[in-house]
């Protein structure tokens, strides 16, 4: 299987490498930064994002804030009813994806950020 690598950048000794839309770390173990997604809207609202990354399998993961129910999580598409709330709440999402082929490699593959406003 054949992947073309995307970007390599190096430099103060890391080295990252994007490799078919996989993240690998270099020699400091750090990760490499997950891409983020902003969003602001009101108690009630239904908020609604759909990722543009491919993969196998996808899982939404509500990682803090007000628990909300996601209404697939192992959809493309991330998708809840904003709580009602008295004061600003923050809510962060993460999606955590498999892409298949020679390997099976989990991935975290993007970061959303929810503020909901009273």
């Amino acid at each position: 299987m054949h992947k073309q690598i995307q970007q390599s950048v190096i430099g103060l000794g890391f080295l990252f490498v994007f490799i078919g839309g996989i993240s690998l770390s270099g020699c400091a173990g750090k990760p490499i930064p997950v891409p983020e997604v902003s969003a602001t809207l009101n108690s009630g609202e239904t908020y609604a994002y759909t990722t543009q990354f491919k993969a196998s399998r996808y899982t939404w993961v509500q990682k803090s804030g007000v628990r909300v129910e996601i209404e697939s999580p192992k959809s493309v598409e991330l998708k809840f009813t904003a709580p009602h709330v008295s004061e600003p709440a923050t809510l962060v999402f993460s999606l955590k994806t498999i892409k298949t082929g020679a390997w099976k490699i989990p991935h975290t593959s993007e970061k959303v950020v929810v503020v909901v406003s009273p």
